[in-house]
């Protein structure tokens, strides 16, 4: 059940983890007129406005404390908006519904839609973490590629508990901030349970090939989150991300910004101020939510 619980919390960003974890940060010189400075942005209209944050679901305790913009889009806001209701997903039932989502259907079977080559180094990779193959038979490829994210984030120190959501939501809660979504649990589980469908096997491999340079990978993300510099990331993995796994890439990102973007209005329209949370690849490239609120001539201003 903890690894269930930790699959759930890591999300969209898990799964892309290995495979485009390393699109997650967006490029500045587009909506901000000064030098980079964080990952969090004011979104004004008149007098009325809201927060937008990028956010690495999952961090190390030596990441902390966050970036002073977060503080400060904290302390002006009286609402938090997330995601999803972190409180649904780390409801039991919320994971046991993850779980079978996950689970592999009649003709899902890892043998039946990996090529045995990927099978093999799949088996390969068990052995090397000390595990069965039997662990990762019953799942999707997408369960798989959620597990494999897990077991590496895991094992290098990080972990959704020091994440930028769940930090945050643990001060909200004990400060009696309002919380609201973006969408529900199910949404997510949903998007989760079909995402890489058609390309198990490309899906796969992906993400086992990822592994070896994830070390590396999390160091790069994490100074371009930190410091706002992140026009590097977009073009070296956006374009690619986009090109190799488009229905990936529409499911994930777009079609989610569209559906944001809509509920970004009545933000926009009421005089209270929310700060919201959405993992940092939502702000990334031409689809990106920045580039959508800019063209609704909104006012960015990057923090």
């Amino acid at each position: 059940m903890k690894a269930m619980q930790l699959l759930l919390k890591l999300k969209a960003q898990a799964f892309v983890g290995l495979m485009c974890l390393t699109v997650s940060f967006f490029v500045v010189s587009a909506y901000a007129e000064q030098g980079p400075s964080s990952s969090v942005w004011k979104i004004s209209s008149g007098k009325n406005s809201f927060y937008l944050g990028g956010t690495l679901h999952v961090l190390k305790e030596s990441d902390h404390p966050l970036p002073k913009a977060y503080e400060q889009a904290y302390q002006a806001a009286d609402t938090i908006v997330f995601e999803a209701d972190i409180s649904a997903l780390e409801d039991p039932a919320t994971q046991v519904r993850l779980g079978m989502a996950l689970m592999a259907k009649d003709g899902q079977m890892l043998q039946q839609v990996l090529k045995p080559e990927t099978y093999q180094k799949l088996n390969e990779y068990a052995v090397s973490r000390g595990m069965a193959m039997q662990q990762f038979a019953p799942f999707t490829a997408s369960g798989v590629a959620l597990m494999l994210a897990s077991i590496e984030l895991t094992r290098l120190g990080y972990t959704s508990e020091w994440g930028v959501e769940q930090t945050i939501n643990n001060q909200a809660v004990k400060d009696k901030k309002g919380l609201t979504a973006l969408e529900t649990a199910d949404q997510q589980i949903a998007m989760l349970s079909t995402l890489g469908q058609g390309k198990e096997d490309e899906l796969v491999l992906y993400t086992l090939n990822d592994i070896l340079s994830l070390p590396q990978i999390l160091a790069d993300i994490k100074a371009a989150w930190r410091s706002g510099d992140l026009a590097s990331l977009e073009k070296e993995f956006i374009v690619e991300f986009k090109r190799d796994y488009p229905d990936v890439y529409d499911s994930l990102l777009l079609e989610r910004n569209k559906d944001w973007m809509q509920q970004f209005e009545p933000m926009m329209a009421s005089e209270a101020t929310e700060f919201v949370l959405v993992g940092a690849m939502h702000l990334v490239g031409e689809d990106g939510l920045l580039r959508s609120l800019k063209a609704k001539g909104y006012t960015l201003e990057q923090l």
